[in-house]
C-alpha cells in the first residue's frame, strides 16, 4: 500500500510541476487534484487491462516502467550536469549551491557512462529487449506531443533565474 501511495504522490507532483497547466493547478491545500485523478484514472485502466490479457500486460508495464526508470536517471544526470554548465556560463557559483559535489562532474560522468551501458545490455538482451520496443516509440510519442503542447503554451516553462538570483 505504501508503495502505492508513493507512486501517485510522484505521479501527481511530477504531473503537477512540468506537465501541462491544467494538471498544474492545486486546490488549497496545495494538491494537484487533476494530476492526482489522471494517474489514479491510468492505474485503474491498467488494472483493468490486466483481466483481459494479464501475461501481455505484465510485461508491457514493466517493459514500460525499466524504460522510463532508465530514462529518468539519465535525464536527473544529464539535467544536473547541464545545469551546472548553464549557472556558471551565466554567471553563477556552483560553489554557493546548497548542494555541493565537490569531484563534479567525474561522478555525474560515471553514472551516465553505467546507464548508458546498461540501456545497451537492455537493447542487445533477448531477455529484455521489449522494453525497446515500447519505450522507443513512447519516447518519440511524448517527444511529439510536448513539443506541440510547448508551442501552444500549454506546458509551464521552468524558470532558473531565482538560482542566479540567489547567489
Amino acid at each position: 500500500m505504501k508503495f502505492q501511495v508513493s507512486l501517485l504522490y510522484q505521479g501527481g507532483r511530477a504531473c503537477g510541476t512540468s506537465c501541462l497547466k491544467a494538471l498544474g493547478k492545486v486546490n488549497k491545500r496545495g494538491i494537484p487534484m487533476n494530476a492526482v485523478i489522471l494517474t489514479l484514472f491510468l492505474g485503474q485502466v491498467s488494472l483493468i487491462t490486466n483481466f483481459i490479457s494479464p501475461d501481455k500486460v505484465f510485461i508491457w508495464l514493466t517493459s514500460i516502467a525499466g524504460f522510463i526508470t532508465l530514462l529518468g536517471w539519465f535525464g536527473s544526470y544529464l539535467s544536473h550536469y547541464k545545469f551546472r554548465k548553464w549557472l556558471v556560463k551565466n554567471g553563477g557559483s556552483v560553489d554557493k549551491l546548497k548542494f555541493r559535489m565537490r569531484t563534479y562532474p567525474i561522478p555525474i560522468i560515471l553514472c551516465l557512462f553505467a546507464l548508458i551501458t546498461i540501456a545497451i545490455y537492455t537493447a542487445y538482451s533477448p531477455d529484455t529487449r521489449f522494453s525497446f520496443y515500447i519505450g522507443v516509440p513512447m519516447l518519440i510519442l511524448y517527444f511529439i506531443v510536448s513539443t506541440y503542447l510547448h508551442k501552444k503554451g500549454k506546458i509551464n516553462d521552468p524558470s532558473y533565474k531565482p538560482f542566479l538570483d540567489a547567489q
